[in-house]
């Protein structure tokens, strides 16, 4: 008998073809016999893709991660950068702001994010008696100021008839980041006039946190 088939045996009684003659053809249910093609998406059922189905890592670069309204504001990474020494080790007698040493870098991992920046600043300032006592900190990104601090002998312990010592001052701001270029913080240092004989400061610190956005 010839291989051939006849068309009454791969065609039903309504002219479709018989399920019997598909001997060589995977069902249409059956994803699994599928070894070319696409699988639309309306065919993947919600959480059918699980974690164990993923890689260990998931390569999201070039990709916008966009989460639902609530889930943002997660820490992202943080820097700290410190300066410690004993007073005198670094000072100012100036009216022009000198760079104190204390400085953080932090690169954003994407455009749009948060940097929230904690400085805790120790000052320590000397004036002759008669004189005004005040001198200015100031918190600088990328060569930009972005927060100016005045010290006066309102807000620093006296130690002496003309020295007055500084306990952990904040200085605390939030910026938005407009691109992933690395952010150079530094704070800085002056004198707020001629009179003043010096403005020293140690022990200070400096934290950056990148917050999603």
């Amino acid at each position: 008998m010839s291989r051939a088939r006849n068309l009454a045996d791969l065609l039903d009684a309504n002219g479709d073809v018989a399920s019997g003659a598909l001997d060589n053809v995977p069902p249409s249910n059956d994803a699994s016999a599928l070894t070319t093609g696409t699988l639309p998406i309306a065919r993947i059922a919600d959480g059918d893709i699980t974690a164990a189905k993923l890689g260990s890592t998931l390569d999201l670069s070039g990709k916008t991660v966009t989460l639902p309204a609530g889930t943002g504001g997660k820490v992202l990474q943080v820097v700290q950068g410190t300066l410690a020494g004993d007073f005198g080790a670094t000072y100012t007698s100036s009216t022009s702001y000198i760079d104190t040493g204390l400085s953080a870098s932090i690169t954003p991992t994407t455009s749009g994010n948060k940097i929230l920046i904690f400085v805790s600043y120790r000052p320590k300032i000397q004036a002759p008696t008669g004189n005004d006592l005040l001198a200015y900190a100031n918190l600088a990104e990328n060569g930009t100021s972005i927060h100016e601090l005045r010290l006066q002998d309102d807000n620093l312990g006296k130690l002496g008839d003309t020295v007055y010592k500084g306990f952990h001052i904040p200085m605390n701001v939030l910026r938005t980041t407009s691109s992933t270029a690395t952010l150079t913080y530094k704070v800085q240092a002056a004198c707020g006039n001629s009179g003043v004989y010096y403005h020293k400061f140690e022990d200070s610190t400096i934290t950056l946190m990148e917050i999603a956005a």
